[in-house]
């Protein structure tokens, strides 16, 4: 395995023991159990969605699959005889039509663009229920047109439509900006029948020595000394600005320096393996490096693609 494969494995691992993956796979781990109680009637029941609601970078959409594949989950694709969860991402300006279409095609049927949404819809639920799928993940679902009042109900209804009583009910996991809770909120039915995960940002006040504490398990797991310069609450301020307070970016910083520098050979990490990452991925002066510039708080840091 490669230095960079073998970190990224690392970093999965530290979003298992983050404190938020540790909220989301007990929220799923209980929804779950809800649920196949409830299925073992053998008839129509509700279920109940839940909503994960976080800031890019917050580890969202990898700690919902941690925590699925904690539950004995895999990851599937089209052809395989069981799907036990299925995971959309949604692109920009997605609408109900798109996803409808999407969820169709990630199934491995094509969706036939002259049948409407709730058509697809109706398609899918018979295809899931023969691939014993169980959970639907949707994710980016602030993509979802919803500005129009007519939008917004449409939405809801759909949502609404997810949890609703019947034979062969799934778990809709919603994924999103916190943003979305608008969309939740303003139905008071609908804001009942999802659980709401809400993923927390870094304090600068108070996670300095948990930003260290990050590095130094990325540094352990990877075999790398950790040099005096990345060990000052000064450094760890300037990795959470870089990460953008997020828990994932800033184990995506740790991620890149150290894979960098194992390929330089260096004995220990030091903060100019951060800026010369920073540097290259940016392609940003010194004034405008976060790991460099003295006043560095001030400098926007824009979200990674």
């Amino acid at each position: 395995m490669s230095d960079d494969a073998s970190t990224m494995t690392n970093i999965g691992l530290q979003f298992i023991d983050s404190r938020d993956a540790r909220r989301i796979r007990e929220r799923i781990s209980e929804t779950y159990e809800d649920f196949v109680l409830a299925a073992r009637s053998g008839g129509r029941f509700e279920t109940r969605g839940i909503a994960i609601l976080g800031l890019t970078g917050t580890g969202k959409s990898e700690g919902t699959v941690q925590a699925l594949e904690a539950l004995g989950m895999t990851e599937t694709q089209a052809g395989d005889p069981e799907r036990p969860f299925l995971k959309l991402d949604l692109g920009a300006r997605a609408t109900l039509k798109s996803l409808s279409a999407a969820l169709l095609e990630e199934l491995g049927w094509p969706a036939n663009q002259k049948d409407s949404a709730e058509a697809m819809l109706r398609s899918s639920r018979n295809y899931m229920a023969e691939l014993s799928t169980k959970i639907l993940v949707i994710d980016e679902i602030q993509h979802i047109r919803s500005t129009g009042k007519q939008d917004r109900d449409d939405l809801q209804d759909f949502l609404k439509s997810l949890v609703k009583p019947r034979l062969g009910q799934i778990i809709p996991i919603l994924i999103g900006m916190p943003e979305f809770n608008d969309v939740l909120a303003s139905d008071g039915q609908l804001d009942r029948r999802y659980r709401k995960v809400r993923m927390s940002s870094f304090d600068p006040a108070l996670d300095l020595a948990r930003t260290i504490r990050v590095l130094k398990i990325v540094a352990e797991t990877t075999g790398i000394a950790l040099g005096p310069s990345v060990m000052t609450q000064n450094f760890a301020a300037r990795l959470m600005h870089a990460g953008m307070y997020a828990f994932g970016e800033i184990c995506v910083w740790c991620q890149r320096a150290t894979a960098k520098a194992h390929r330089s050979g260096a004995d220990e990490l030091v903060i100019e393996h951060f800026q010369d990452c920073y540097r290259l991925e940016e392609d940003c002066v010194p004034a405008l490096n976060p790991f460099i510039a003295d006043d560095f708080e001030t400098i926007k840091i824009k979200p990674q693609e």
